[in-house]
């Protein structure tokens, strides 16, 4: 994918967290971030929220690992319904 011009693959793996794929440089770089356990977790519309914070965040700092980091904990609010 990287050699169609694919600058970022995120893959959400639900409640164990997210790993994303990047270059640097010429050297592909993964980066997996471990989501906490969440008992009785709602997760309708979890990916939209982590598709969007993911890409929010990367579009203000240009920084992968940092974009996956806030993705995973903003998910993780969402699933526990502490957003309201």
């Amino acid at each position: 994918m990287f050699s169609h011009d694919v600058k970022i693959i995120c893959v959400t793996k639900g409640e164990q967290g997210a790993e994303v794929y990047f270059k640097d440089e010429e050297k592909i770089i993964s980066h997996f971030e471990k989501a906490n356990k969440v008992d009785n977790p709602n997760i309708v519309g979890c990916g939209d929220t982590f598709g969007a914070t993911f890409f929010y965040n990367y579009i203000r700092n240009k920084n992968v690992i940092d974009s996956l980091n806030k993705a995973v904990k903003t998910a993780e609010v969402f699933v526990k319904n502490e957003f309201v």
